[in-house]
């Protein structure tokens, strides 16, 4: 009969070769800046992250499983492991995107150790504002407001558009790894002063790109009448006729135009961008101008303005 020190010793090598054979999971959870599924030297890895051994593959960290959370530098493991097949599971926190396979299934035999290493991107976003840039000088001044309804264009990776809210803002969300367009859709009677072009944006993991923002100018006209000035006040009054083929002259920086009167003495320039200009007739013969043959004008964006001429044979 063995003695009870004898038992003992082989209690405890029995359970010592049963510690050789038992088996562990392991691996680091990282995010995947570039989104490539590779642990890249400027990747870290992410402290806090659930992993867990799904054993009722109901995706769902419960009672059930086995779990673990990531160490400061990202790791975890899973020791103690009998021989069989697992399915390894990473709790994807909100906001990112699994870069590798999710559920990973790996299989233990004696005294195996797999390593399950999980890759994560954190969505991106682009950002910006539309507003009216009433000076036309290509940047947003304190006393310029957003545009509303305006459509902005994303394309690149993922394409879509987005429409402009109450305060000219918009975004664009839940953007994955690669470099992206964004463009405007130009409205009819408008000008786009900021910028000269598009804007890219290279999107990595958790990248906001915020400063995506257009300008633009509604462009400006000016309309008026040379007409019978009979009582010389400057005013055009109901009885007085317009003057036709009269020429009206616009001048500005690169501005040269030329307008004649229609039959009832009005004339008008349209579709002009922001500067200063001076509007102004050219006296006829033997007419006299009774009020000022020459009107000073800083356009912004949107003006629309009236400038009438007065004459007098």
């Amino acid at each position: 009969r063995l003695s009870r020190n004898v038992i003992r010793l082989l209690e405890r090598e029995k359970d010592a070769e049963k510690d050789d054979e038992e088996g562990t999971i392991s691996g680091l959870v990282f995010e995947d800046l570039n989104g490539d599924r590779i642990k890249n030297n400027d990747e870290n890895g992410l402290a806090g992250w659930t992993v867990f051994l799904d054993f009722n593959k109901n995706g769902i960290a419960d009672g059930k499983d086995l779990i673990a959370k990531t160490n400061f530098s990202g790791s975890y493991s899973f020791e103690g492991l009998e021989e069989g097949r697992y399915t390894v599971r990473l709790s994807v926190e909100s906001g990112w995107l699994s870069t590798s396979s999710n559920p990973a299934q790996v299989s233990i035999d004696d005294e195996e150790q797999a390593i399950v290493n999980f890759g994560v991107f954190k969505f991106g976003q682009i950002q910006g504002i539309k507003f009216e840039d009433l000076n036309g000088n290509g940047a947003k001044d304190e006393n310029e407001a957003g545009l509303a309804n305006w459509t902005i264009v994303l394309t690149g990776p993922i394409n879509k558009f987005a429409v402009t809210d109450k305060d000219g803002r918009f975004s664009f969300a839940n953007l994955t790894y690669g470099n992206y367009t964004i463009s405007e859709r130009l409205q009819e009677g408008w000008q786009q002063t900021m910028p000269n072009g598009n804007y890219t944006a290279d999107i990595k993991s958790g990248t906001i790109s915020s400063s995506n923002n257009f300008g633009n100018f509604k462009f400006w006209e000016i309309y008026g009448t040379v007409f019978i000035d009979l009582n010389n006040n400057t005013i055009k009054d109901s009885n007085e006729t317009g003057l036709s083929n009269w020429s009206v002259l616009l001048n500005g920086l690169n501005v040269n135009l030329t307008s004649k009167t229609d039959a009832n003495g009005n004339y008008k320039f349209a579709s002009l961008i922001a500067g200063a200009y001076d509007v102004s007739i050219v006296v006829e013969g033997n007419w006299t101008a009774t009020s000022a043959v020459t009107h000073a004008i800083v356009v912004t964006s949107g003006l629309k303005a009236q400038k009438d001429f007065g004459a007098l044979p």
